[in-house]
């Protein structure tokens, strides 16, 4: 049954336009309910048609954006640059702690640090004990002690804390 789009949303199986020829159960849709369009190669769904065309080169054998330090390409010219910086030519810190952790930026070793080292866990849940690394974490914890229960199941009508 035909869902009430224009014609001009349609695409017929060859791709063109031309669809004085073509039955609606023919017709491939390029977008679903609320105008989200979705990747017909992996089912990523985009809130528009120049997204998703964006999206659809990474499926695109051909990579122009080639790495010179490693075999990698890429469709785009910001993914490049972002691996790139992977090649940071050999600095790398490294957790004396665990030993286990090694970081390529400083702040990301600094963060490591921070939530699993110094004052890790400090945050006790005061109704069973549990700790946190933040103090964020407990209080989102702290909900599952509530009688409050504001989530609903929509199949069996169960609810919930979170």
């Amino acid at each position: 049954q035909p869902c009430g789009m224009p014609p001009s949303s349609f695409l017929n199986p060859g791709g063109d336009s031309d669809l004085k020829a073509q039955e609606p159960q023919d017709l491939q849709p390029l977008h679903m309910s609320h105008g989200l369009h979705e990747c017909k190669e992996c089912d990523q769904v985009f809130p528009d048609v120049q997204s998703l065309e964006a999206h659809t080169l990474s499926h695109s054998e051909e990579r122009e954006y080639k790495c010179d330090q490693c075999p990698k390409a890429f469709n785009w010219k910001s993914n490049l640059i972002r691996h790139q910086m992977s090649h940071d030519s050999g600095k790398h810190y490294e957790c004396e702690n665990c030993s286990k952790q090694v970081f390529t930026d400083p702040s990301n070793l600094q963060r490591h640090i921070r939530s699993q080292h110094v004052g890790a866990r400090a945050h006790a849940c005061s109704d069973c004990g549990k700790t946190f690394a933040t103090s964020s974490g407990l209080k989102q914890h702290k909900h599952i002690h509530s009688s409050v229960k504001p989530f609903m199941c929509e199949v069996c009508h169960k609810s919930y804390t979170q």
